[in-house]
């Protein structure tokens, strides 16, 4: 719980390291990934309520739908995306791609999906029910990492890839910008109270952009003397976010115009994989 740091609760996942998104949440669940297995609990209660293991495919990356929370997405390196639904323990579709999806975003009221895949330039929008491809897109962007969507109807994508180049996607049509020196993307978040606003995290600095029509910057902190790892906006503050450090698993708290951290919480030795913002002022880490 935010405010006293107070541990609600305590596991030993084995959640896996790396580029990827591999932690996912919607308004009733919250997910992380293994290597091999994705564990679900229920949001108001802390409750694991599944597991889903596929032999031993590694997973990719997650995602869970937001319109039909019971949905989650993954994707696995051997080009196979499956389509769950949670509750019902049952697959939805199953998709196999030429390249392994490593992520992605729910559009048109989680009736499609879009996959973006390991390799250049290309994005892909599947149906969820029978899992048949929509669309191909091509556009001028590098490997995209993480990602962001603005909604569902008519959304902006944001994204950045591991050597700090931002990338804008809106009606087919992208954007790049190069931020040299910056290092990998770590975080890309819409700020859930203003679908416009977006935080960009890199390794060492972080940004806040105006996203909707451009790619406009207009503050940031950089040459930070830590590493990030992660980033997550709080749901019950507006204009606070969370920042995790790679080595020492200090949890910042920022203010989307602050120049230094609001607070330092010194949660764990270990440095932090993932921060995801979870109801009741939770964090989950």
């Amino acid at each position: 719980v935010i405010g006293n740091a107070q541990l609600v609760g305590m596991d030993y996942p084995g959640i896996q390291t790396g580029p990827n998104v591999v932690m996912s949440r919607n308004s009733s669940y919250f997910t992380y990934a293994t290597i091999t297995s994705v564990y679900v609990y229920e949001q108001k209660t802390l409750n694991l309520i599944n597991i889903i293991t596929n032999g031993k495919d590694s997973i990719a990356t997650i995602s869970l739908a937001t319109m039909f929370p019971q949905y989650i997405a993954i994707s696995y390196w051997t080009k196979r995306v499956d389509i769950i639904d949670i509750i019902e323990n049952q697959l939805v579709s199953q998709i196999t791609m030429s390249d392994p999806v490593i992520n992605f975003g729910w559009i048109n009221n989680d009736n499609q999906i879009i996959c973006f895949t390991k390799y250049f330039s290309h994005y892909f929008i599947y149906d969820v029910s029978s899992g048949k491809k929509v669309k191909t897109n091509y556009g001028n962007f590098d490997s995209i990492r993480t990602m962001a969507i603005s909604g569902s109807e008519n959304p902006i994508y944001i994204g950045g890839n591991n050597v700090g180049t931002l990338t804008r996607i809106f009606d087919g049509k992208s954007k790049s910008i190069d931020f040299k020196g910056r290092g990998r993307v770590v975080s890309v978040q819409i700020d859930p109270n203003c679908k416009s606003q977006c935080l960009i995290v890199w390794n060492q600095s972080w940004g806040i952009f105006d996203i909707a029509t451009d790619i406009n910057l207009y503050h940031q902190v950089t040459d930070l003397s830590y590493s990030i790892s992660s980033a997550t906006w709080s749901t019950l503050i507006p204009g606070q976010f969370f920042t995790g450090d790679e080595s020492t698993g200090n949890v910042r708290i920022w203010n989307a115009s602050s120049i230094s951290p609001l607070e330092v919480l010194n949660i764990y030795p270990s440095g932090i994989t993932s921060l995801l913002d979870l109801k009741e002022n939770r964090l989950l880490i």
